[in-house]
């Protein structure tokens, strides 16, 4: 559509002068002449009075043509006025590509600019959207000079966002934004407070957001020791189950992948007591399924709020929704990046060589000088806090216990990253062979490395006091 335009718009403001000059050479014109003749017509300045059809269209067709021009141009110029008082806020938001998010972000982000030609704008911060991550990632490296110094996020459905390890830009994910909040804002406390430990979760439509509900459940639906949590699968889980074959969660919860379609298997999703569609169903199913399953909550993707009205059922609910994604906090995600940093500086201090008199520079040269899953590990860490704040507001457990969940938390997540339980040579951990000799049951570690999963409750307590 962009490239019809640019031919387009040049099309129409020159046909009325080969109108005019076709005119013109009618009535026996030279060409030069017939040329001035047509362009003084674009003035409103006739030189010619014989006219026929063409020369008369011309007539009218021209200054139309000026002034509609003239409006374009005035409405660019202001436009541009217009992006420039914006960008030079701190909390700007550039937006370039050509997906269909961009329009959403415009309208849920505070001053934000769409740059409709893709031409760098000089905001604070810059999404990357084109709805193919090779035209995103070329976007960037062509731009790379122009982006020096700014935050600048690019958009992919299928890189994890904190697996990048380029300081130059952040990946923005988000499925990943959506599973992350979900179970924050739909934990399993009440389950729990009320003295159930065994729960049932069906998880209907296995796309990319529902893997990482997945993910994000592994990682953070840890309430007590004497869980059992099953995840009950549905859609098209191969690839995920073959890839997390050997997937250890460390306690009674499991992973129940089912080859078969939903609908089948009504009975058994009757007796879940929760239920995740990021594929919602009609709206005539989704009522049936409300009426079947009396006891099960059911929570629909986006699911639009005129459909909730109609259906008027308090067990269903909508997550996910633009307004609740396309937020700014999500986005930069301020927080959670300086909980995880400032958690990193506390063990640099405790284990390390930094010290607590050491300003902010130290804290962010200690968080650049790590790894991409070590800064991962500590972002995944002070997120499962969140819930853990959750639990101890409502249950109370010992250190011990809190401990060991924090141990089972720890294994989850480099089980999920494909690490294994092993021996090495000096006894530490093999990052590049993923093994680590820590990764075994809390009862069979050593008093010290024990002595470590209390430590990080103490430190994770002392960051989120302090910061």
């Amino acid at each position: 559509m962009k490239h019809i335009k640019k031919v387009l718009f040049p099309f129409i403001f020159i046909l009325p002068f080969i109108l005019g000059i076709i005119g013109f050479l009618i009535e026996g014109e030279g060409l030069l002449d017939a040329a001035y003749y047509s362009f003084a017509l674009y003035a409103v300045n006739p030189l010619y009075e014989d006219k026929n059809i063409l020369i008369e269209i011309t007539r009218w067709l021209a200054p139309a043509v000026v002034a509609s021009g003239l409006l374009v141009f005035v409405k660019e110029i202001s436009q541009r006025i217009k992006d420039f008082f914006v960008c030079v806020k701190k909390d700007s938001f550039a937006l370039y590509g050509d997906d269909n998010d961009i329009s959403v972000l415009k309208n849920c982000l505070p001053n934000t600019v769409i740059s409709k030609d893709n031409s760098i704008k000089d905001s604070a911060n810059h999404i990357i959207l084109f709805k193919d991550d090779t035209e995103s990632f070329k976007f960037f490296n062509e731009n790379q000079k122009d982006f020096n110094g700014k935050n600048i996020y690019i958009k992919s459905d299928n890189i994890e966002m904190f697996k990048n390890d380029s300081d130059k830009f952040k990946i923005l994910n988000f499925n990943e934004i959506i599973a992350r909040n979900y179970w924050v804002e739909h934990h399993l406390i009440n389950y729990f407070a009320n003295g159930r430990k065994e729960i049932q979760i069906a998880i209907v439509g296995f796309d990319g957001i529902a893997q990482r509900i997945l993910d994000y459940a592994i990682l953070n639906n840890i309430y007590s020791l004497d869980q059992n949590i099953t995840y009950h699968i549905w859609g098209d889980s191969e690839l995920y189950a073959c890839v997390h074959s050997d997937l250890s969660l460390m306690n009674n919860d499991k992973i129940i992948y089912h080859s078969d379609d939903w609908q089948s298997n009504i009975e058994l999703i009757s007796k879940t007591d929760r239920i995740i569609f990021t594929l919602t169903p009609d709206t005539g199913s989704l009522m049936m399924l409300a009426d079947k399953c009396a006891d099960s909550e059911i929570h629909c993707y986006n699911l639009d709020k005129n459909i909730l009205d109609i259906i008027g059922n308090p067990r269903i609910q909508s997550f996910g929704q633009s307004s609740e994604v396309f937020t700014k906090e999500n986005i930069l995600l301020t927080d959670i990046y300086h909980s995880a940093k400032c958690l990193n500086f506390e063990y640099a201090c405790l284990y390390g060589q930094a010290k607590a008199s050491d300003g902010d520079a130290k804290i962010e040269a200690e968080w650049k000088e790590l790894d991409a899953f070590t800064k991962n590990s500590n972002i995944c860490a002070a997120n499962y806090h969140l819930i853990r704040k959750i639990i101890t507001e409502n249950i109370t457990l010992t250190a011990s216990e809190l401990a060991e969940m924090e141990h089972i938390r720890w294994c989850r997540f480099h089980f999920l990253h494909h690490w294994k339980e092993g021996t090495t040579e000096n006894g530490k951990k093999d990052s590049i062979n993923k093994i680590h000799p820590c990764l075994v049951p809390f009862d069979e570690l050593s008093e010290p490395n024990k002595q470590k999963d209390f430590e990080a409750i103490e430190v994770l307590n002392k960051v989120f006091a302090k910061y």
